[in-house]
């Protein structure tokens, strides 16, 4: 008898497979005593409910969901319930004395594994042995083997059947914590999957997004080109009409604002997503001040508005990227001009404090309610400045201004008594250690250019002849392709000394038309300007990378050009 519960006993050791338990325990059980039927049921107390749990019965498996559950009744006669009332192994040796309280329901399989209700009949079953399982001193189920005729057991029976029961109950909770274990590890593994599924949906829709901006940027500043262009040219040739100047200034000043809108929006996600790079030089901070204010005059003029600098210290210097400091300031002073109104005071400050510089614009406009302070530089955040005034936005210029700050190592913060009473957006950003030496010429030098021989390829026509317009009217030899492939032939019969091209033409896209021309003995000391609607990082890499000198956006700001062009042309003359 010990040695069938030893054997038992390394069988349940060795499986964490429920059927192969039950497989294990038949085995044992039928090789040491008569077993004609051995059920195993699982008592839920909580519900005061038996369950079978395995049933092999005339020899053959049953499918334990096809029994229907028995109701426990402590005290009662019924023998499941006597030996989970008493926690005790109880030997039966005349079953049918036990299936008679009137209280009870009684079923027994027939040979073919159909259920049916004992009632007044004599049930195949005439003797068995019942030991409770018993876990942690709890009744957990039990464990009941028959046999077909009377007085078949004997003690030892019941004495060995309850040893197997109490390693049974330990390989049973062994069994159902694995399968806990290992459903939790599926359900892990699904979420992991749901995850990994949401994640790369989310990181499809970010590149969709991301596509659809930079497109939406091209599209956008496409016909933002010939219109800054004819702009430029009408102004050139001057007007004696001030309507036709007012004109020109309000046109002029909405492309910027429109332009800018386009910048901020596509570098806000540019941020976001860690691809917008800094490109840091020693900056002097009064120096781009004056020419932010200076760009916003016309709209600050427009609204009678007044602007002061005070810059007593004017030659702090910041390791900075000029455009990105120009587009922190100028975020500000429109900002400010737009919730000033006309008649307005923007004060710009400019200070030294410690190894900082201050850098503040304020304002004596409608101002900001307390509860919209800590919310200013969030994402597409709109305080209601009420006033009865509207002034619209995305929600993206502060937002941007502060994590532009942030990646020059600087902070930002907003001061504002109320509405009505103005705000004050303060900078600080680490100075340079010591003063550099003097800048070369370059960034905001504009220089007078001779005159140069330029090929325009664009296909909008509108903006290709809108330019040579422009450029001709300064003085240059203008040739004008609407496609890649006319650009090469004209490149290659005419030899411009500088080609102005867009990026997206058809036949022939401006990356294929540089490598073309970079390839041709002919093309390698042209100068190649890209003038296009395509303006993050990885498009001003791969123009550099395709043979671009230089890479513009639309709408191109004609000084901007015509500085290029003369520094361009004064490093590589014509030969």
């Amino acid at each position: 008898m010990a040695d069938t519960k030893f054997e038992f006993g390394l069988g349940f050791g060795s499986s964490l497979d429920r059927d192969a338990v039950f497989e294990r325990l038949r085995d044992s059980v039928s090789g040491a005593m008569r077993c004609d039927g051995l059920v195993v049921s699982s008592f839920d107390r909580a519900e005061n409910v038996i369950r079978c749990a395995y049933a092999w019965v005339n020899r053959k498996l049953v499918d334990p969901s096809t029994l229907p559950p028995l109701t426990y009744r402590g005290g009662s006669f019924g023998m499941q319930s006597q030996v989970i009332h008493t926690g005790k192994p109880m030997m039966f040796t005349d079953v049918v004395e036990h299936v008679r309280d009137p209280q009870g329901t009684y079923y027994e399989l027939d040979d073919a594994g159909a259920v049916r209700n004992l009632g007044a009949s004599t049930p195949e079953c005439r003797s068995a042995i019942m030991v409770p399982l018993i876990l942690e001193g709890d009744v957990v189920g039990v464990v009941q083997v028959m046999a077909d005729a009377e007085n078949v057991y004997w003690p030892a029976d019941l004495e060995l059947l309850e040893g197997i029961s109490l390693l049974l109950a330990v390989a049973l909770e062994n069994t159902r914590l694995y399968a806990l274990a290992q459903d939790e590890i599926e359900e892990r593994r699904r979420t992991e999957e749901t995850l990994r599924q949401a994640e790369e949906h989310l990181r499809e829709a970010n590149l969709h997004k991301d596509e659809f901006l930079a497109t939406l940027g091209h599209e956008l500043r496409n016909p933002l080109n010939p219109i800054r262009s004819a702009i430029e040219l009408l102004r050139r040739k001057g007007t004696t009409d001030p309507d036709q100047e007012w004109g020109h200034d309000l046109i002029d000043r909405q492309v910027s604002h429109l332009a800018r809108l386009i910048d901020d929006l596509l570098d806000v996600s540019r941020i976001s997503q860690g691809k917008l790079e800094l490109r840091l030089r020693p900056v002097e901070v009064n120096d781009v001040m004056v020419r932010c204010i200076e760009s916003m005059r016309p709209a600050i003029m427009a609204s009678a508005q007044k602007i002061t600098l005070n810059d007593a210290d004017a030659t702090l210097y910041l390791n900075a990227d000029p455009v990105r400091l120009s587009q922190i300031f100028s975020n500000l002073l429109d900002n400010a001009s737009k919730y000033s109104g006309p008649g307005g005071r923007i004060e710009v400050e400019i200070v030294r404090q410690n190894e900082e510089a201050l850098i503040a614009v304020g304002d004596d406009g409608t101002g900001i309610a307390a509860e919209h302070l800590p919310h200013l530089f969030d994402l597409f955040y709109q305080a209601d400045h009420s006033m009865g005034r509207a002034h619209g936005g995305l929600g993206i210029g502060l937002t941007l201004v502060k994590r532009l700050v942030e990646m020059h190592g600087g902070s930002i913060q907003v001061q504002s008594q109320g509405l009505g009473r103005g705000s004050r957006f303060e900078i600080r950003m680490p100075l340079l250690s010591r003063d550099p030496r003097p800048p070369e010429p370059g960034f905001f030098e504009s220089r007078r250019s001779r005159p140069v021989h330029i090929l325009i390829a664009d296909d909008n026509r509108d903006s290709a002849n809108s330019m040579a317009r422009l450029l001709r009217w300064c003085g240059h030899d203008i040739e004008v392709a609407y496609d890649g492939e006319d650009a090469l032939r004209i490149a290659e019969a005419r030899q411009p000394e500088v080609l102005l091209l867009d990026i997206g033409m058809p036949r022939l896209d401006g990356y294929q038309l540089a490598r073309r021309i970079r390839a041709e003995a002919w093309g390698r000391r042209m100068i190649l300007i890209a003038a296009t609607g395509w303006g993050q990082e990885e498009d001003r890499r791969r123009s550099l990378t395709s043979g671009f000198d230089a890479h513009l956006v639309k709408p191109v700001d004609p000084e901007s050009l015509f500085a290029l062009i003369a520094r361009l042309t004064a490093i590589a003359p014509a030969s």
